[in-house]
């Protein structure tokens, strides 16, 4: 099944993260550096929700990464595209998100670069609850977050390539 051409702008910026213009996401060449959100959210177990991203979907399809990620339109900020992220993907409206770190981020010489801005977010709340937008998320599950880790290691063809930053993600502050 072929995924549709997104009319969406994504926010082009330079390596330090300030705006220089504007491209179609469907545009986007290997000399850009664009704007993306990736948010983790923990419950009151310590469990991270991840989710599986679609198996239409054009970069990474099929891989496991955080519960919700996305470019940050025009128009937009990181914030703003983080919530929308949220409500579009797993269908999570009031939560309460605070920005963690930013990360410069470039997988491939081939493929755009990224700022990644991360943010963190609280909820208890059952996976069955969650309204999945299916050619987005395949599938979401909690998961304790050393476990995420251990598998990440043992099976990173698994995970999305921003993987090798979770140990970071996940020492540097306590998500509750």
């Amino acid at each position: 099944m072929a995924q549709t051409m997104s009319k969406e702008q994504a926010i082009l910026v330079d390596k330090n993260d300030d705006i220089i213009g504007y491209k179609d996401r469907d545009a986007l060449d290997a000399s850009d550096i664009f704007r993306i959100t990736g948010i983790w959210l923990e419950n009151s177990s310590k469990e991270a929700l991840i989710a599986q991203r679609a198996h239409i979907k054009r970069t990474h399809p099929g891989l496991w990464g955080p519960a919700a990620a996305g470019g940050v339109a025009k128009g937009e900020s990181y914030e703003q595209g983080a919530y929308k992220e949220l409500v579009e993907e797993i269908g999570i409206h009031d939560i309460e998100l605070r920005p963690h770190r930013k990360s410069l981020i470039k997988y491939s010489r081939n493929r755009p670069a990224h700022f990644c801005q991360w943010f963190i977010g609280f909820i208890d709340i059952d996976c069955n609850e969650l309204t999945l937008q299916k050619n987005e998320v395949a599938q979401v599950r909690w998961a304790n977050k050393q476990w995420v880790l251990d598998d990440v290691t043992a099976r990173p063809h698994l995970y999305t390539p921003s993987s090798h930053e979770w140990p970071e993600l996940f020492s540097d502050v306590n998500l509750v």
